[in-house]
């Protein structure tokens, strides 16, 4: 299985604060000091978030960059291409069909994504098997 890297991280992250769809689970201004990658990570280490993962929201399902990282893990990984996305993004982001679209646009234009999508390369020591399988990190990412 391939996974998506910082880069992609960084990238869903700008997205996700442009269309502002973490909105429940962060305020943008908090974001604005912080370099790209930053701000992806905290869309999705924040207190809300975690707050909500105790509370057993199951935050992988309900979060629009889990959401989105999904859709891209199914792309990158050749289970989906490029003609589902704007269908997918719409009903799994809940957003209009000209924003879906938009997205769509930026990911077909994203050359790390194209690349990842084009590799034969395949990681299958996705995750470390010291990481704790309870921990916040672990559930959120794995």
């Amino acid at each position: 299985m391939k996974i998506i890297n910082n880069e992609i991280i960084s990238f869903l992250g700008e997205i996700i604060i442009k269309y502002n769809l973490g909105k429940d689970f962060v305020d943008n201004q908090e974001l604005n000091n912080l370099d790209p990658l930053e701000r992806a990570f905290a869309l999705i280490f924040n207190k809300n978030v975690s707050e909500r993962f105790k509370k057993g929201e199951d935050v992988m399902k309900s979060h629009p960059f889990f959401k989105l990282k999904f859709i891209i893990d199914k792309l990158i990984n050749n289970i989906i291409d490029y003609e589902d996305l704007p269908i997918l993004i719409k009903n799994n982001l809940n957003i209009s069909s000209l924003e879906a679209e938009e997205i769509y646009l930026l990911i077909k234009k994203n050359q790390e994504i194209k690349r990842l999508k084009e590799s034969k390369e395949v990681d299958n020591n996705i995750i470390d098997r010291e990481i704790k399988e309870k921990s916040i990190g672990y559930q959120l990412l794995k």
